[in-house]
């Protein structure tokens, strides 16, 4: 079947009309039946599977016809599979062959055999078991290098452990040459006083030379430190632990000892100009209260700077009685000890404290009563 177009003539409304018909026609087949494309008319295909041979390869062996033994997984030995559970502790034992007590001291600190083989120039090891212990001795031989430093009757001994040479046990070597000028300055210390402060020449002349070695400036500059075993370990191979804090503690206190003394020979006198707000207070009396105010903070301001001024002089006094040279300069010193905060501080509360005090005792001692004019006038200050 097939579908066209057929046209007649519509004498209803004149015209062509066009109508879709179906008509029949010859099929071009033998018959009804055509060639099948799938074997091309042979009725037969072949086999995907086994490509037309009649056979296919085995799926568990792949075609080989042996496998694997999964009693033995292929290596023809039987192992079996046992869980164990133990605790294993390692212990290490050192037993060096020498009387000297700091070589003792040193290699009995080592704590793992690795440790004690690197100082090693040779070693032997043999070991032994038993049903729950095994024990390895080793025997190493390491060399050590021993300096002896005489600086009068005191001998520094500094050694060298292993074929790198490496020294483990620092010595107080500088501390020998550091250990007079700091054994003066605390025998110095007790004929000073903190309160009030007071100093000596000796003490002024100890202080002096400890001051004259850069190891001591350094550690004066961290001695306002808590803590000192950070400054200790800064230090480690130059001086002692014990050197460190001493001579931090012994620098702190000469050199506070010897600014707040400096303070008392005449800048701390500075500390009386808040008793100007009486003059100030006597010219200002008759004015407004916003003259008197700002009065007021004019004295405080000047009293502060004079407090400045004091700490100045003050710092210079001590850079002249201990190191005139200018090495240290004192003033980074002070300030490393907080010497310049806490006075600063201090002398501002004071200032403005001691400011209001005057000035309450000059309003008691200058009275001033206040009438108003009847017109819109200033107030009026009547004094007696």
């Amino acid at each position: 079947m097939y579908d066209r177009q057929k046209s007649y003539h519509d004498s209803a409304s004149n015209s062509t009309q066009y109508r879709t018909v179906q008509d029949r026609q010859t099929c071009s087949c033998s018959g009804g039946r055509v060639t099948c494309n799938g074997c091309g008319g042979s009725g037969r295909n072949t086999c995907a599977s086994c490509g037309g041979n009649g056979k296919v390869n085995c799926s568990q062996c792949a075609g080989r016809g042996v496998e694997t033994c999964r009693a033995c997984e292929g290596k023809g030995k039987h192992f079996h599979v046992a869980q164990l559970s133990c605790a294993i502790t390692e212990t290490l034992e050192i037993s060096p062959r020498t009387s000297d007590a700091d070589v003792l001291d040193v290699l009995g600190k080592l704590t793992t055999i690795e440790s004690l083989l690197a100082y090693s120039e040779t070693h032997r090891a043999t070991a032994e078991t038993n049903a729950d212990t095994m024990r390895r001795n080793t025997i190493t031989i390491t060399p050590v290098t021993t300096v002896e430093i005489a600086i009068g009757d005191q001998v520094a001994r500094i050694r060298g452990y292993g074929p790198a040479q490496d020294i483990r046990d620092f010595a107080n070597v500088a501390g020998l040459l550091l250990a007079g000028d700091l054994d003066r300055l605390e025998a110095a210390l007790p004929a000073t006083r903190a309160f009030p402060p007071s100093t000596t020449p000796e003490m002024a002349f100890a202080l002096a030379d400890v001051l004259a070695s850069e190891v001591n400036v350094a550690i004066a500059q961290q001695a306002a430190r808590k803590d000192m075993s950070g400054l200790a370990r800064e230090f480690h191979g130059v001086v002692s632990d014990a050197f460190v804090t001493r001579s931090a503690r012994a620098m702190r206190t000469g050199i506070e000892r010897t600014y707040w003394s400096s303070m008392l020979q005449g800048p701390a006198a500075l500390l009386a100009l808040p008793l100007l707000q009486i003059l100030v207070q006597f010219l200002v009396r008759g004015q407004d209260a916003g003259s008197q105010v700002s009065a007021m903070l004019g004295v405080m301001l000047l009293a502060f700077g004079g407090t400045i001024g004091a700490h100045l002089w003050c710092v210079r006094l001590v850079q002249q009685r201990l190191r005139p040279n200018g090495v240290p300069r004192m003033s980074g010193l002070i300030n490393k000890l907080h010497l310049t905060t806490l006075w600063l501080a201090g002398a501002a509360v004071w200032c403005v404290g001691a400011t209001h005090a005057v000035s309450a005792l000059a309003t008691v001692l200058l009275p001033c009563s206040l009438r108003v004019a009847p017109a819109f006038g200033p107030a009026v200050c009547l004094i007696p």
